[in-house]
């Protein structure tokens, strides 16, 4: 939760320091299973506000892929935001897939406009 609320200040705030960003992606990348789904939302969220490499990312999409947790309205618009900002190809297709079955399909009439 630290990390998470941390990045998405950093983003909040445009305080775009790389090396500090690398040493909270090695975090990131080091307790990625201690993450809620949103919390890892968030922090993918923060990277690509930033516009910074987010080398946790394909470990990331994998962890919540296999979880099975339904994500919410606001937690898929945030990560396929993310994911065309970082412009991250080798798994797009397929979390675009798992997030249309899980997500979109089953909880579209849950979506307000401003989702």
């Amino acid at each position: 939760q630290d990390l998470s609320n941390f990045t998405w200040g950093l983003a909040k705030l445009q305080i775009r320091d790389q090396e500090l960003m690398k040493m909270v992606g090695k975090e990131v990348e080091a307790k990625l299973f201690e993450f809620s789904h949103m919390g890892l939302v968030c922090t993918i969220w923060g990277f690509a506000s930033l516009r910074l490499a987010t080398p946790f990312l394909s470990r990331a999409l994998d962890h919540i892929r296999a979880s099975n947790v339904r994500m919410t309205p606001k937690d898929s618009t945030m990560l396929l935001w993310s994911m065309a900002t970082l412009r991250h190809d080798t798994q797009r297709e397929l979390l675009y897939h798992h997030v249309a079955d899980h997500v979109i399909v089953p909880g579209a009439s849950q979506f307000q406009a401003q989702d």
